[in-house]
């Protein structure tokens, strides 16, 4: 692949090791990760993250606009709504924030540090999953 080829594609070349020191479970961790530049499905993950925040948005403002033009709401009613207006809008704000890569990482330093636990909670899962199949 040529230079301009792999620069139109979005690919820089062969990836890098960085090293990352992470603060979990009350102590210092290093590992190295290898990082490449942006793929495609990257982009697709960033794209909807996008636009679910932008829907959880729109879906705040219309609440917004039902608790203040419907004059017989109560007083409750009203209060509820603009709550959940707000929490739609922090977790639309918290959605576009997140960097799926670092959550990605602490997971594997999670699973990494305590195996068993993880077994264990996949494992409880998986049971839960599949009574609630079986129940279909």
């Amino acid at each position: 692949m040529s230079h301009q080829a792999a620069d139109a594609a979005g690919f820089d070349g062969p990836g890098r090791v960085e090293t990352e020191t992470v603060m979990t479970g009350g102590h210092m961790d290093s590992y190295e990760s290898e990082t490449f530049p942006a793929t495609r499905s990257q982009a697709g993950i960033d794209r909807v993250k996008n636009t679910v925040a932008d829907k959880l948005n729109t879906a705040a403002e219309a609440l917004r606009r039902k608790t203040q033009t419907s004059p017989q709401q109560n007083d409750n009613a009203t209060r509820y709504g603009k709550q959940a207006a707000d929490w739609l809008e922090s977790s639309a704000d918290y959605l576009k924030g997140l960097d799926l890569n670092r959550v990605k990482k602490n997971i594997e330093n999670s699973v990494r540090q305590n195996p068993g636990r993880t077994l264990l909670i996949a494992g409880v899962a998986g049971l839960l999953l599949g009574s609630l199949a079986r129940r279909r």
